[in-house]
């Protein structure tokens, strides 16, 4: 059967002498809640690539589910309440507040004053296809992000940090700095259990020969012992 998700990954590298952290983002696919027209198997190869994700301890859960869409009911935001039931390592963003009906503003805000989610939800602003068809920058979409947030109802009643790019990249540090700390007694553990196999596997072969001199006296007395049975077969 034709594989419509592939687990493999395409890496983009990022340097910069402003960089002070070491992170991996991993831009999963959608989960698929309903495929028309497709093959019925879509939906678990897309379940099959975000789980091994999800179930990893040592990843950062970053939820995105629009703002407009039924919240209670998305897949992504229960699976990460069941793989991390104590949501350390879970930041739910919302996205889309521009698109939102009056009327569902309010469950919106109470979503982001209060949440089972351990970090709470966050909310933010991209830049639309307007300011993207524009050619604006990134720069451009974070100041008008700030604006729409410091000037839009009911928005601006949010006095926590939670709303802005700019405050989940603090929270994104401060939770990957917190799970670098827990893992690190894990990680150290490993790499003494590699160590060791590693060892056990050079330990297995025997003596080292690692100078030209000792090869070839390695390789003349086994040539010898290799003439001797010889001799020995030939005389019965």
């Amino acid at each position: 059967r034709e594989t419509l998700v592939a687990p493999d990954t395409i890496c983009v590298a990022l340097e910069s002498p402003n960089c002070t952290e070491e992170l991996t983002l991993v831009d999963l696919p959608g989960l698929v809640q309903f495929q028309h027209n497709q093959d019925s198997a879509l939906l678990s190869q897309v379940e099959q690539v975000v789980m091994e994700y999800v179930q990893n301890p040592r990843s950062i859960l970053l939820p995105i589910v629009a703002a407009p869409s039924n919240i209670h009911n998305s897949k992504v935001l229960q699976w990460a309440l069941e793989f991390d039931p104590k949501s350390t390592r879970t930041i739910p963003v919302l996205t889309k507040p521009d698109l939102i009906d009056p009327d569902s503003e309010s469950e919106v805000l109470k979503l982001l004053q209060e949440s089972q989610f351990r970090h709470g939800f966050y909310m933010v602003k991209n830049r639309g296809q307007a300011l993207l068809d524009a050619g604006r920058s990134i720069e451009d979409g974070l100041k008008e992000e700030m604006e729409y947030f410091s000037y839009t109802l009911p928005w601006t009643a949010i006095t926590d940090p939670r709303l802005g790019i700019p405050n989940v990249r603090t929270k994104l540090a401060n939770v990957l700095w917190q799970v670098m700390q827990n893992s690190l007694g894990e990680i150290i553990q490993e790499v003494k259990q590699q160590l060791d196999t590693a060892q056990g596997k050079i330990d297995a072969m025997s003596t080292m020969y690692n100078t030209r001199s000792k090869q070839r006296i390695f390789y003349h007395n086994l040539s010898q012992a290799m003439v001797e049975h010889v001799k020995m077969d030939l005389s019965g």
